[in-house]
């Protein structure tokens, strides 16, 4: 092709047709800036196309991430509610001393540790590394960045609050006062339950405690509606771009 316009230049030029070379000139460098254009159009149409694939990956691994996060998150709500109801009962007892049960033996050994919410990432890391403008949609990617860039954050923090606590006040008292059978299953008190009622130092790191964990179980639940919320939405965008 191109020596097919070449010729066709010469045999112009060789005759002297300075006008009908002229405009033949021009029309061969709009054909070449059109071929250009074209070809600009394909290539930023296969990155677009690229970009998109790339995206709808990353958006499908998020969903798998976001069902383990629940998960998870369903397996600590129900640890810390155990943990919850232990401190209260255990505190509701020793406000009449002379009246404990006997059978507290699963409840003394889950006053203790509380377990950590260890979220997938794989994803927001793979996003967070790429640039989040990669999602298209703004507002998914703003509620996105909301979840993993704040509430995971914050609720990490809270349990590393809360384990720093535990390990300094709670834990020593609940060693010095109970012996453990089974872990998580059975314990008892190794001091009479009325030094346990006047022990202003343990019934105050159970309140601290019970406090602490009603508090993060809100966060939990925020967090499960803002998982819910993001999977659902990441479904729509997936279904409106196949």
């Amino acid at each position: 092709m191109i020596k097919f316009f070449r010729h066709i230049r010469q045999r112009l030029v060789a005759e002297s047709k300075f006008s009908k070379y002229l405009l033949y000139a021009i029309g061969e460098i709009i054909l070449v800036v059109i071929g250009i254009l074209i070809a600009l159009q394909i290539n930023n149409w296969n990155e677009e196309k690229a970009l998109s694939e790339t995206e709808l990956n990353i958006l499908n691994v998020m969903l798998k991430n976001l069902q383990s996060d629940l998960d998870d998150m369903a397996f600590n709500i129900a640890f810390y509610n155990i943990r919850l109801n232990a401190n209260r009962t255990v505190l509701e007892a020793l406000k009449n001393p002379d009246k404990v049960p006997d059978t507290l033996a699963y409840t003394y050994a889950n006053l203790g540790s509380n377990p950590y919410f260890i979220e997938s990432t794989s994803a927001y890391d793979n996003l967070k590394s790429i640039g989040f403008e990669m999602i298209q949609n703004d507002t998914l990617r703003e509620e996105i960045m909301q979840l993993y860039g704040i509430k995971y954050q914050w609720m990490g923090e809270l349990e590393d609050d809360h384990a720093r606590f535990y390990s300094n006040k709670l834990e020593p008292l609940l060693m010095a006062n109970f012996k453990t059978a089974v872990p998580f299953e059975s314990a008892s008190p190794v001091v009479e339950i009325q030094e346990l009622a006047e022990n202003h130092a343990f019934k105050e790191a159970l309140r601290y405690n019970s406090g602490w964990t009603f508090f993060i179980l809100g966060r939990y639940s925020e967090a499960v509606e803002a998982a819910k919320s993001l999977q659902d939405n990441i479904r729509i965008e997936i279904d409106k771009r196949n």
